[in-house]
């Protein structure tokens, strides 16, 4: 961290606003996270070629096996795949999906190189080559610059999908041919560099973006993990039970903790809904359970957790919730105190021991927090600082220095050990962020179990766990403690 005569700074995001120094940056941190790896695996440039095409919309484990058959049959050469069997051609190549479209491009291919000659098509000029190669059927942008690189051996950035989301990732976005102008603006003309950067890139993102191990990504550290509306749709309608927690967190490769965080507030989205008709039917519900219905079995029936329909019993019943819940022991109906210590015991939701594991996992986020700013010496007061000063609208951190993290200001920090969705978020905006920013300025919110990549706070930060990791190991193991909890 450095520090200036005004407040501290963080570069949390090298990259955030892409310059031709970053591009290189990018490639020396994959670079050392992966080493070099000598790309394109082929004997020929031949070989190159036939690998472009089978590579499309398929594994490379896939076009290795392929290019292994070829290779048995003596066809990796223009002239013999472009006189081999198209029936052949298509068995061997069937394990790299559209395999008679693939086999019929392949030796139309091998028929045009073995007519003009291979050695003659590749000594072309760099855009005379390449606007050859896309006027070739099957061949676009990205098949037509792998041969210009790696069979040709000419100055030709790779644009795959694995480069656009990855530049997605770290808040770049273009097309095709804008990205590519990108990389070749900010790097040397160099074909060892074009290729190695393109490997790396496509080796880095199977193992870490492939596999969603957004933690762990040397490119996206403190950038967070924001959820896609589409992915979190699918968990939200997905998950409804305990049960359903485990299962999920596997399928979307998520935190058991972020699993459980959307299936709480969904669970309080829903019962927020069905308040009033639960009210509405207090009478009925007091008249069931007087008949011999359980308190769980009523929850059950009507879709509700077993210590809100308690609540709706209680009341009805002419008791106090409050003193009920303090008194089970001593409560005169033992019917209603065991039902009651059933429905508490079988609700993660609403119940005083739900309620009391959110309160904890909330103290767990401030105190990661505060230990993260005391790491960095930086002073701050609390919620209960600003109380204690008559401030009505409290942050639960307020700086005692402008910190400034990618050149935002910040001047206090909020923490939500919750996921950050639409709902939620614009709730605690009009309750709480809005009052902090006409108070006390600009500053950061911490969603600790991620949100959706669709919310904003202008002007201000919206970031999660990730922001506070690789600092200290007992605050990792911290995070790691409350990111696995559940309900």
């Amino acid at each position: 961290m450095d520090e200036d005569l005004n407040g501290y700074i963080i570069r949390e995001h090298p990259f955030k606003e892409m310059k031709n120094e970053h591009v290189c940056d990018i490639y020396e941190a994959l670079l050392e996270k992966i080493g070099h790896l000598q790309w394109w695996p082929a004997d020929t440039p031949f070989e190159v070629v036939i690998g472009t095409i089978l590579t499309q919309q398929t594994k490379w484990t896939n076009v290795e096996k392929a290019i292994e058959g070829l290779k048995k049959y003596d066809l990796i050469e223009p002239d013999k795949l472009a006189r081999a069997d198209l029936g052949l051609i298509e068995e061997l190549v069937r394990g790299c999906g559209f395999y008679r479209q693939k086999a019929k491009r392949l030796r139309d291919i091998a028929g045009f190189f073995a007519r003009e000659g291979m050695d003659n098509i590749l000594s072309m000029p760099t855009t005379e080559l390449r606007n050859l190669m896309l006027s070739l059927n099957g061949v676009g942008n990205e098949t037509a610059d792998s041969i210009v690189l790696y069979a040709a051996d000419k100055p030709k950035f790779v644009i795959d999908a694995y480069t656009t989301r990855m530049m997605k990732c770290i808040g770049i976005e273009g097309n095709y041919m804008q990205l590519q102008e990108m990389f070749e603006k900010s790097l040397p003309e160099d074909v060892p560099l074009y290729k190695e950067y393109h490997a790396l890139i496509v080796e880095y993102a199977k193992n870490y973006c492939g596999k969603k191990q957004c933690d762990d990504c040397v490119l996206t550290k403190g950038r967070g993990l924001k959820m896609e509306k589409e992915t979190y749709l699918q968990i939200y309608q997905q998950v409804n039970t305990l049960e359903d927690i485990d299962i999920l967190a596997i399928e979307f490769e998520e935190s058991t903790g972020v699993i459980a965080a959307i299936l709480n507030q969904k669970t309080v989205s829903k019962v927020k809904r069905k308040m009033g008709q639960l009210q509405n039917k207090a009478k009925n519900f007091r008249y069931l359970w007087e008949k011999g219905m359980t308190i769980n079995t009523l929850a059950q029936n009507n879709d509700v957790p077993a210590t809100l329909m308690a609540s709706v019993i209680i009341k009805e019943l002419g008791y106090s919730k409050k003193h009920v819940l303090k008194n089970l022991d001593t409560l005169d109906n033992r019917r209603l105190a065991i039902e009651i210590e059933d429905a508490t015991n079988s609700d993660h939701f609403f119940s005083p021991k739900a309620h009391a594991l959110q309160v904890i996992k909330g103290k767990m986020g401030e105190d990661i927090i505060g230990k993260w700013l005391d790491h960095h010496k930086l002073g701050y007061s609390t919620e209960e600082d600003l109380r204690e000063l008559g401030m009505q609208k409290t942050p639960d951190f307020f700086l005692d220095k402008t910190l400034y993290v990618d050149g935002t200001e910040i001047e206090w920090i909020e923490s939500k050990a919750m996921f950050g969705d639409e709902k939620e978020h614009t709730y605690y905006f009009k309750k709480q962020f809005q009052h902090y920013e006409r108070d006390y300025g600009t500053g950061m919110v911490i969603y600790w179990y991620g949100h959706l990549d669709t919310i904003e706070f202008e002007g201000n930060l919206i970031r999660d766990h990730t922001f506070y990791m690789d600092l200290d190991a007992k605050i990792d193991a911290e995070i790691d403690e409350l990111l696995s909890s559940t309900l």
